[in-house]
């Protein structure tokens, strides 16, 4: 992979810029010479026969200033200075819900069947990336470091379920902060948190934990796996559901609308289509993309900056031009 040789070569259209600059420089001095030899007369062309080379050399002297300055607004770059020449893949964390909601079953072949095979499937091509796993219910509990050995963490990830934490209920929040504490010591050129959950709520501390998110540049997406309709939440043995202080059962229904207020903080998304490819997409589509982008930007931070060249380059062409030969202007 090669870095661009300018910080901003989005800014190339200056160029046509100079070319109608310098256009208009020479048409204005081809009219002053024009008044000065009607005022002048006969005389005019011994004077510009003295004039020589030097005065033809000067619109030379005003184009070369003038794209020397135009290749300084582009910001050109000098080489790089010992960096590796790919850049050191991304770190992501997955949040993974295991309240007894994901039993649910509004999902094949439940909510925690489907969440597993996405994230499996995520492992399969996170190649040259770390990841690290978190549980979390009413509390979190990392799971796995940030870690590239992707056969290690699938075994974890099997044997996730609503046991695998202490305390019930659902706190992504508490999630989130677990993900950013063990992405405080990231390698990767990309930082992301996928919130693998059902989607039902979201608490005060969740907000909070993405605005933290958002001040430490950690790109945090949710993937839920329920659904609107919901289903009933079966207990283990699966002959009973979980019921309500009346007697009722209870329905797990999917809310991801209110996570999307502190997901857009953070710069990501909600990505709502639940299919097993989900993650794989998204891996490819935007945590690659944002890696290499910030790879690129931290190679053009180590990259000697050479701009301040350039400019004192056009300043002493324009100097030249502006002043070596006015005692010959005609």
């Amino acid at each position: 992979m090669t870095s661009a040789p300018f910080l901003h070569p989005e800014r190339w259209p200056i160029f046509l810029g100079v070319a109608v600059a310098l256009v208009a420089w020479i048409r204005l001095r081809r009219a002053r010479r024009a008044r000065w030899e009607a005022a002048i007369g006969p005389r005019a062309e011994d004077l510009l026969r003295n004039a020589g080379r030097a005065e033809a050399a000067r619109p030379w002297l005003a184009g070369a200033a003038l794209v020397v300055a135009a290749t300084a607004v582009l910001e050109p770059l000098g080489p790089d200075e010992g960096l590796s020449a790919a850049p050191r893949g991304a770190d992501i964390v997955v949040a993974f819900d295991v309240s007894r909601s994901m039993w649910a079953a509004d999902v094949l072949p439940d909510r925690l069947g489907a969440a597993k095979s996405a994230v499996s499937a995520l492992l399969d091509v996170a190649r040259g990336d770390r990841v690290g796993l978190v549980a979390f219910a009413g509390e979190a509990r990392v799971v796995a470091p940030l870690s590239g050995d992707m056969a290690a963490i699938r075994g974890m990830l099997d044997e996730l379920d609503p046991s695998s934490v202490e305390r019930g209920g659902s706190d992504p929040g508490t999630a989130l902060d677990a993900a950013l504490s063990l992405l405080a010591s990231r390698e990767g050129d990309g930082a992301a948190v996928i919130v693998v959950t059902d989607a039902e709520e979201a608490t005060v501390r969740w907000s909070e934990a993405c605005r933290r998110a958002a001040d430490a540049r950690v790109r945090v997406d949710v993937f839920p796996v329920g659904t609107a309709d919901g289903a009933k939440i079966p207990l283990p043995g699966g002959r009973a559901f979980v019921t309500d202080a009346t007697g009722a059962d209870v329905v797990s229904r999917a809310r991801p609308d209110v996570f999307a207020a502190g997901v857009a903080a953070t710069g990501g998304r909600i990505l709502a289509e639940r299919a097993t490819d989900t993650l794989v997409r998204h891996h490819r589509e935007v945590i690659v993309a944002d890696t290499l982008a910030a790879f690129e930007k931290r190679r053009g931070g180590s990259r000697t900056p050479l701009h301040p060249w350039f400019v004192g380059c056009a300043l002493a062409l324009f100097m030249i031009e502006a002043f070596a030969f006015r005692s010959r202007k005609p």
